[in-house]
């Protein structure tokens, strides 16, 4: 995973917070012009981190994808039956203004958490400092060109 990536975990309320918080987001998307679908599968094998052991979720999953920019990953709201997620998305090639985005829209739909678990390799979740992260996008954009340079 090269790039600047976003990682959070928690875990929702009540499944009351997880349909507003679909609503919630959904009509953010709607306002922002990004397009967004449901969430909705029965059997879904989920790669997660747990304790710092390896292990599989295998069960249904419900909520919502948006896709805020081409050259970013899908931000996933993918709750599995305990009201759980554990999702990242790397941002590295939409640029920072995606980025910080991406960071209020995480920290708008907090509110519908018990509790929700923030890693912002950007460090603009932790430190609302755009010059330090555009200088993580840089700094991978850099170490990209020289890997690239290496393999000539």
């Amino acid at each position: 995973r090269v790039g600047v990536t976003i990682h959070f975990e928690g875990r929702l309320r009540s499944s009351h917070d997880k349909a507003a918080l679909v609503s919630f987001i959904s009509q953010r998307a709607e306002e922002m012009g990004w397009p967004c679908s449901p969430i909705n599968e029965v059997e879904v094998v989920l790669k997660r981190i747990l304790n710092d052991q390896d292990i599989d979720y295998v069960g249904p999953v419900s909520g919502i994808e948006v896709q805020l920019h081409a050259n970013c990953e899908p931000l996933r709201f993918e709750f599995d039956d305990q009201l759980y997620i554990q999702e990242w998305c790397k941002t590295q090639f939409a640029g920072a203004d995606i980025h910080v985005e991406t960071v209020d829209l995480i920290r708008s739909a907090a509110k519908f958490f018990k509790r929700l678990s923030v890693v912002d390799e950007g460090e603009y979740f932790e430190t609302g400092d755009r010059e330090v992260l555009q200088s993580h996008m840089d700094n991978v954009d850099e170490q990209m060109r020289s890997m690239m340079a290496e393999d000539i």
